[in-house]
């Protein structure tokens, strides 16, 4: 019953968070009863908890979790260098940069990308994700040319090792589109999200969500070029007004 509740809580969470994170609360407590509070299966269950409150954009409930789930797994005696850490050290650190906390942030998306890399290589989302973080990081702090430098890695390894033409490779299209138009490359950010847009990318569960990201980046490069009536235009296809 309780791998019943936590995959459909999984699957749900796509959908309708006020389901699903009541179903995954519901997985966590049976799982808890029938193995106690430090076995792996309940750290998982947390961290996948933690994680569907990070995607309704609670990150103050979500860092709970996170950090809960890690130490449960000490506890239950996975070694500091299984995925599990990996996963909780860059959920951690991503919780609290989105908190405003972001120092030594840098480094810790930097370690816990060393440990996917050793624990599952190249394949695991995991591996991408730091990389990502990385160069968002960057960007907010002014550093447009490192923030270039990381997202470019990101889209490279998103594009041979996960999903060519997938989400993964869409976020990171449109985080260097971000980068170039700081640094004043407005045609070259122009391309990227007008591609985005022909294409329809975004995916995932919020793909109408990330695709009026995409429009209003795309407005915000068109009005630093002086282009106010395509800017309008394209403003006005957006679901949510407003610039990022």
């Amino acid at each position: 019953m309780a791998q019943v509740l936590h995959n459909l809580g999984s699957f749900i969470g796509a959908r309708d968070f006020s389901t699903s994170v009541p179903m995954l609360e519901r997985a966590l407590a049976i799982r808890t009863q029938a193995w106690g509070e430090e076995h792996p299966n309940v750290a998982y269950s947390t961290l996948n908890l933690g994680v569907q409150y990070s995607a309704q954009g609670d990150w103050g409930e979500a860092e709970k979790k996170f950090r809960r789930a890690g130490a449960i797994a000490k506890a239950a005696g996975l070694p500091d260098d299984h995925i599990v850490q990996a996963v909780v050290l860059y959920n951690v650190t991503e919780a609290a940069a989105r908190q405003g906390r972001t120092e030594g942030a840098f480094e810790a998306y930097a370690r816990a990308r060393r440990m996917a890399l050793e624990a599952l290589g190249n394949e695991s989302v995991y591996s991408f994700l730091p990389l990502l973080s990385r160069g968002e990081l960057a960007l907010a702090q002014g550093r447009a040319q490192r923030a270039e430098a990381e997202l470019r890695h990101a889209l490279e390894l998103a594009r041979e090792h996960l999903d060519p033409d997938g989400r993964n490779v869409a976020l990171a299209r449109l985080a260097l589109a971000r980068a170039l138009r700081r640094q004043g490359r407005l045609a070259e950010a122009e391309r990227i999200l007008r591609d985005l847009l022909a294409a329809g990318d975004g995916g995932g569960k919020n793909s109408q969500t990330e695709l009026d990201g995409v429009r209003r980046t795309l407005a915000e490069t068109l009005l630093d070029a002086g282009r106010l009536d395509e800017a309008a235009a394209v403003l006005a296809a957006t679901d949510t007004p407003g610039a990022e």
